[in-house]
């Protein structure tokens, strides 16, 4: 058998030839149907893949199969993308799993630590969310790209007061999701996770409101941080280890911190200290005299 390669039109012709008898076109199509292992892809497959054709012919009178190899395509370096972090963290093999979620402690829950910005204060009379960031944490570390962000049409003008608090403007929202879908995307983020939030049931008003027009509950178990703060400055027994307890009586069911008068909106009494009290003023707190 003689093979010659030869140079046409910027690719490269190879031919065999041998010098026994010919080969009909028939038998290289029959070759070419048979797999190249038991159960793998065919000749003819391997050949269409790559844009090569077989011709059954003679060189020098001589029989032969030729074919032209087309020009191998040089592979531009193409830089890796880092944006997406890869964390490994082998104490999850290892993590203690509860078959009560009042018995865990609170280093060993997943948690999906929340705020909402809103149109007002009342959501009983149209206020809606305009904005839900939540941020997920796993085995007490902040897991980087487990983020929600998301902007929120509310259906209605923002009132420039507002916008004025948390900066988001009618603008910004003008092409965003609705109320509904936001509720539904966030349920999604936060399944099976304890929520966290400051003065929860302000924030869980505006979603369990629209449990029934999604088809969807919020169970999860709430940790708000007014009461956890109460518990850790104000009990006698805060120089105790709340990491390492069982899960206090700060962290309700869903249902024991569903809005039921407006308490919810009274928001922290940790006054000009507490961030989130500048942003949400207590409504229904009043000033004693004397």
């Amino acid at each position: 058998m003689a093979a010659r390669l030869s140079q046409a039109q910027g690719a490269a012709d190879l031919t065999l030839s041998w010098k026994a008898g010919a080969v009909s076109p028939e038998s290289v199509d029959h070759w070419l149907e048979e797999p190249v292992f038991d159960g793998g892809v065919t000749c003819e497959t391997i050949l269409k893949t790559h844009g090569i054709v077989l011709v059954v012919g003679a060189d020098d009178d001589a029989p032969s199969i030729s074919t032209r190899l087309r020009p191998i395509e040089r592979l531009r370096p193409v830089g890796a993308d880092m944006s997406r972090h890869v964390v490994y963290d082998f104490d999850l093999l290892s993590r203690l799993h509860y078959e009560k979620l009042s018995d865990a402690r609170l280093d060993g829950l997943t948690y999906v630590v929340f705020d909402t910005e809103t149109t007002g204060l009342l959501p009983e009379q149209g206020d809606e969310i305009v904005q839900i960031a939540a941020v997920r944490i796993v085995n007490g570390k902040r897991v980087k790209n487990e983020v929600f962000d998301l902007l929120v049409n509310p259906g209605r003008p923002i009132p420039p007061s507002s916008s004025a608090i948390h900066g988001v403007t009618d603008a910004m929202v003008a092409d965003a999701v609705s109320v509904q879908e936001a509720v539904r995307q966030f349920h999604r983020f936060a399944e099976g996770a304890v929520l966290v939030a400051h003065n929860a049931p302000f924030d869980m008003e505006f979603l369990t409101r629209r449990e029934k027009e999604v088809g969807l509950r919020f169970m999860n178990p709430i940790l708000d941080t007014v009461l956890v703060s109460a518990a850790a400055n104000g009990a006698p027994s805060s120089s105790s280890s709340t990491k390492s307890s069982p899960l206090p009586e700060v962290c309700r069911w869903g249902d024991d911190l569903r809005p039921s008068s407006t308490a919810s909106r009274a928001g922290c009494r940790g006054g000009a200290s507490c961030s989130s009290c500048r942003r949400r003023p207590p409504r229904t707190i009043r000033r004693r005299r004397g």
